[in-house]
């Protein structure tokens, strides 16, 4: 995330993650918390990488 932050100035001034922790339900029921992102982050970081 670091070498992002340097490539795209828009994303150095975001102070937060890109990639939030959501709860989903897992093939076994249980609840897990796992990153997730919008469609623009995506590109963002497939972009940066």
């Amino acid at each position: 995330m670091k070498k992002m932050r340097k490539r795209d100035e828009e994303l150095a001034t975001y102070l937060g993650t890109n990639c939030p922790q959501i709860e989903m339900v897992t093939d076994t029921g249980k609840k897990r918390k796992t990153l997730a992102a919008n469609v623009q982050a995506l590109f963002r970081i497939i972009h940066l990488s």
